[in-house]
């Protein structure tokens, strides 16, 4: 579902600038259509309401064609009273504004969690560039955090990490058919458990990268204990009453993680084709 920005400054700046106008037409002579100057600052102002009414299509509909009304007064000849014509145009425009903004309904999210919001790719940059596949569950995971949807957060969060283990799983060249996080940890742990000693060529000048990848992943194991199982490679979500301190250490494990392969994992070069 795409949710709508709205800043509550411009509803604001919009109803004070529609009093504006509101007050300078009531000041003005009953016919007022020959001020050229009292006329180019209504259109002015209305065309400053316009601009903050881009969720409010009734509102803005009514205040462009009261504009139009501006640009066009030959069409108003006919017109006994302007005066109360622009009043009764205006009054119109408060109404329909009343209207929508009674049936919207409007979220706020808190000034620290606006940057999860708004900017959900800082910090997670060089992992985007690395693993373009996981930009979608960093941007839901962020906004999903910035909404208070703690579970939906760790969600993303661990599809995240589930890339990022694929990916080192095909580094490390894990056989099994079951790809996936148990595969991947069974055979980094027997890379590292086996030193130097053991390594093959492959390895040999990034053996300081597997082993703290492993700690990373470590890490994560306890960040998610009791609350993270991994079935058949797999990771799953077991419980659903995260708190925003849980849900954000997960994130930030997380991201350490895949900013370790982004910054340190070799690129493998491409096969060669016969």
């Amino acid at each position: 579902m795409e949710i709508l920005r709205a800043r509550a400054e411009e509803y604001t700046k919009a109803v004070y600038v529609l009093a504006l106008v509101n007050a300078k037409i009531e000041a003005a002579e009953d016919d007022f259509r020959n001020d050229g100057m009292l006329l180019g600052r209504l259109r002015a102002h209305l065309a400053e309401l316009s601009a903050h009414c881009n969720n409010l299509p009734m509102t803005a509909a009514k205040v462009n064609s009261v504009i139009d009304i501006l640009d066009h007064l030959d069409r108003t000849r006919t017109w006994q009273q302007p005066k109360l014509a622009f009043l009764t145009a205006i009054a119109e425009i408060q109404s329909r504004m009343y209207d929508e903004l009674k049936s919207s309904l409007f979220l706020q999210i808190s000034p620290d969690r606006e940057k999860f919001f708004s900017h959900f790719s800082n910090g997670w940059e060089e992992v985007i560039e690395r693993f373009p596949d996981t930009e979608s569950d960093i941007e839901e995971m962020c906004k999903c955090f910035a909404l208070s949807r703690y579970p939906g957060a760790v969600f993303h969060s661990l599809l995240v990490v589930e890339s990022g283990v694929l990916h080192l799983g095909e580094y490390i060249e894990v056989t099994d058919p079951k790809k996936g996080w148990d595969a991947t940890c069974k055979v980094l742990k027997t890379i590292v458990d086996g030193g130097h000693r053991n390594l093959r060529p492959k390895f040999t000048d990034h053996f300081g990268f597997l082993e703290q990848v492993n700690q990373c992943i470590q890490t994560m194991k306890h960040a998610w204990r009791n609350k993270v199982n991994h079935v058949e490679g797999k990771l799953v979500v077991l419980r659903s009453d995260f708190t925003p301190d849980i849900a954000e250490e997960i994130m930030m494990a997380s991201r350490a993680f895949m900013r370790r392969l982004a910054d340190e994992m070799p690129h493998e070069p491409p096969p060669v084709h016969a």
